[in-house]
């Protein structure tokens, strides 16, 4: 999801000091918090249908990262092959969504290299996922 991890750094900031042991804690929302929140909740009503492997479903599967200076992110995608063309090259489908997942980075990852906070992305997506193992995962 396009700047999933700035925008949910501005959420994740405004609950940096809630605990249950402070169950009258305010929250304090402002012009940038509530954009936030609001483009986060139009950006994941957009995704289209979840699936993974229906009958007569000849899908490829693919994940995509990552990682700005705040957080990384991944995106677990299936593309059906609908066909071969004149050459024998397979034709897909659109991309369909199965899971996405993203994560702000603590105090030590923000101070990682940009190819480390790429690589935690691909951590991330088969920790969050359950896919190490299941899946034949190809980059795209």
């Amino acid at each position: 999801m396009l700047s999933c991890a700035t925008l949910s750094k501005k959420l994740n900031s405004m609950i940096g000091g809630y605990t249950r042991a402070k169950a009258n804690y305010i929250l304090k929302w402002d012009e940038g918090t509530t954009t936030a929140f609001e483009t986060l909740t139009k950006r994941v009503q957009e995704i289209p249908a979840i699936f993974f492997n229906a009958a007569g479903f000849k899908p490829q599967t693919f994940f995509r990262t990552d990682a700005s200076d705040y957080g990384c992110g991944a995106h677990l995608i299936q593309k059906e092959i609908i066909g071969t063309d004149e050459l024998g090259n397979e034709i897909y489908g659109p991309e369909k969504t199965i899971q996405f997942a993203s994560k702000s980075f603590d105090k030590t990852q923000l101070n990682w290299s940009t190819p480390e906070k790429e690589c935690s992305a691909y951590g991330m997506l088969a920790k969050h996922c359950n896919i190490c193992g299941r899946l034949q995962v190809g980059c795209c």
